[in-house]
């Protein structure tokens, strides 16, 4: 008996050698972050398969379990396989293990770690329902493992990115304590400066509610063409100044796509080390990153970055302005003092919208059903400015993504918003909601159409006629009349029928010159409408629009987005044979050569820039 005793462990001992074995095998296969490996090393689906196969015949081995999270946190945070992993269903299987050993605290700590690296791609490949469902893991690991450092960093984080990137993540935080449990956690480690820069960051994603599909859409297409386009100069100076303006403007918590962003800021300041004007940007957009994200997050998805820009420093050494940015970057990322020892108030009510809509379940009946409830409610109480401000704020956030467009069109919700603005003109909370909701819905033509049956340029422009000193409301009331205006030949004639319309725009660009994101709604707005349509620029010029145009372009001159708008709106007027002689730009070259002397990276500024400065010249 003594003897088969031993051989079943030896037996035992085989078994788990070799299992180490397998393990060590696909860890050395693994690049490190940032790398991009072997090629002809790289793990293959069949063996993925297999490898999640055998942790699920295995679950309660912990052992097993322990290193099988090991390889998955390697796997998730290497571009290679994350895409892969998601396409096995890799968090199915990470939160079953999670589930079943609660108490192990490395387990946790490497469950916690993968979802980090897969939480930026949530959004799009994953259910509203199995991001509930990866909330909860998280927040039921820190709770278990509250003392446990590395596991509460690496869930705040992910439920960071999680939040930012989908608004319902924020309710479903908050409803299950969140916020509470992430205040007890920094309380706990409030010495651990990596930790308090995690939970401070959530939190204020979390208190934020400001979330914008336009800003969302224009961050992914300036880093998608930063990738497909890194060995072009020119093209990546004019997306790394895009980048940054995004950054420094935006008020939304963009964290999605960070691998991404950090994989193109890691080639750019590998393959333009000797361009100083591209080393200048790439330091400007580090300082804005840190700014948002902190240094310990930044240096998580770019663990080389603090020793890349030492090196960089060190290529220009003679150039004092360059030094001092990379300085700055240096010492921004390196690790700052210790936090006060005071805690937060436990007491502070934190600011709340009690209006913020979001849903559980990915349900599109549910979805569908909630529309009607919404739209009947507005109808009901269709003169309680209360009611109007809270559902159109409900609608707002529906509209946000381009699946339920159609579905709020088809139950009436464009006439229930129209029908809201009219009646409580005057009330800033119904307008300023109803607008908002108005710019989302018109991004769809069919809405566009629903808006001007209802009468909806006249109401428009008589809302931002009332409310004519509010930028909230101009910003999304231009909004809205931006996409009416877009190559519309309808709404640019019910616009010029409203003979206060181009009065009351160019009142907006001179009220809120100095306000960007007012300006560049108002300026985009009387580009859509001048474009190609000679009777529209007589009525602009006669009504000096072209000097409040330059005070714009004075204002902002660091803001491509405004002066590309700006450019759109002279090259309209100088195209024209009639009126090129008459526009009077010859007083404002200097204007004309500083934004293209600021933006010469930007071929279409330098392009329309040329083409106004020709006909300034002409004047003369």
């Amino acid at each position: 008996e003594i003897e088969e005793e031993e051989e079943e462990e030896e037996e035992e001992q085989r078994r788990e050698i070799s299992r180490r074995g397998i393990f060590l095998h696909l860890l050395e296969r693994i690049p490190e972050r940032g790398r991009s490996g072997d090629g002809s090393a790289k793990i293959g689906e069949d063996e993925l398969s297999d490898l999640l196969n055998f942790l699920l015949d295995h679950l309660d081995d912990e052992n097993i379990q322990l290193s099988g999270c090991e390889v998955i946190y390697r796997l998730s945070s290497c571009d290679l396989y994350r895409n892969l992993l998601f396409s096995l269903d890799i968090k199915d299987v990470l939160m079953t293990i999670m589930s079943r050993h609660k108490g192990v605290d490395e387990t946790q700590t490497l469950g916690c770690l993968a979802l980090l690296h897969l939480s930026s791609l949530f959004r799009f490949k994953a259910s509203d329902l199995a991001q509930r469902d990866v909330i909860t893991c998280l927040i039921t690991a820190m709770m278990n493992h509250a003392p446990v450092v590395e596991l509460q960093i690496a869930a705040c984080r992910a439920l960071r990115f999680m939040a930012a990137n989908q608004p319902a993540n924020k309710e479903r935080i908050r409803s299950r304590s969140g916020v509470e449990l992430i205040e007890h956690v920094r309380r706990l480690h409030i010495h651990d400066v990596r930790l308090v820069e995690a939970t401070d960051k959530l939190l204020g994603v979390i208190q934020n509610d400001y979330f914008s599909s336009d800003s969302e859409r224009m961050l992914r297409y300036i880093v998608s063409d930063l990738d497909q386009h890194a060995r072009v100069l020119q093209t990546t100076t004019q997306n790394l100044h895009l980048l940054l303006h995004f950054l420094s403007k935006s008020e939304q918590d963009l964290c999605m796509m960070m691998d991404e962003k950090m994989k193109a800021i890691d080639f750019c300041m590998h393959a333009y080390t000797a361009n100083a004007g591209v080393q200048e940007v790439i330091c400007n957009v580090l300082i804005a990153m840190i700014r948002i994200y902190g240094p310990h997050t930044l240096q998580e998805f770019f663990p080389d970055l603090l020793e890349l820009v030492s090196t960089n420093k060190n290529e220009h050494v003679r150039d004092a302005n360059l030094s001092l940015l990379f300085e700055m970057v240096e010492t921004m990322l390196k690790d700052p003092d210790p936090p006060a020892a005071e805690e937060r108030e436990v007491g502070v009510q934190r600011q709340r919208d009690v209006t913020l809509f979001s849903l559980d379940e990915g349900d599109a009946d549910t979805v569908t059903d909630t529309i009607h409830d919404i739209i009947d409610k507005m109808r009901k109480y269709k003169f309680s400015p209360v009611v109007q401000e809270a559902e159109c704020s409900k609608l707002k956030e529906l509209s946000l993504s381009s699946r339920w467009l159609q579905a709020i069109s088809s139950a009436g919700g464009v006439e229930a918003t129209m029908d809201a603005l009219s009646v409580h003109k005057e009330e800033r909370g119904v307008v300023l909601q109803a607008c908002w909701t108005l710019k989302h819905l018109t991004y769809h033509v069919r809405n566009q159409e629903l808006v001007l049956d209802a009468n909806g340029m006249r109401l428009l422009l008589e809302v931002i006629q009332l409310h004519v000193e509010d930028a909230n409301i101009m910003e999304h009331g231009c909004g809205a009349m931006t996409n009416l205006l877009y190559k519309s030949g309808r709404s640019r004639r019910k616009f010029v029928e409203e003979r206060e319309g181009f009065a009351t725009l160019l009142r907006v660009v001179d009220v809120h010159a100095e306000n960007p994101a007012v300006a560049l709604n108002a300026v985009w707005a009387v580009s859509n409408v001048l474009e190609t349509n000679e009777t529209y620029q007589v009525l602009f010029v006669t009504m000096d629009g072209v000097h409040l145009i330059f005070m714009v372009m004075r204002n902002h001159m660091s803001n491509l987005s405004i002066q590309y708008q700006c450019f759109k709106v002279l090259k309209n007027l100088v195209d024209s044979q009639q009126l090129r002689r008459y526009v009077g730009l010859a007083r404002y070259q200097d204007v004309v050569k500083l934004s293209m002397q600021r933006h010469q990276e930007n071929s279409m500024m330098v392009e329309m820039g040329s083409a106004i400065l020709s006909s300034a010249q002409q004047e003369t």
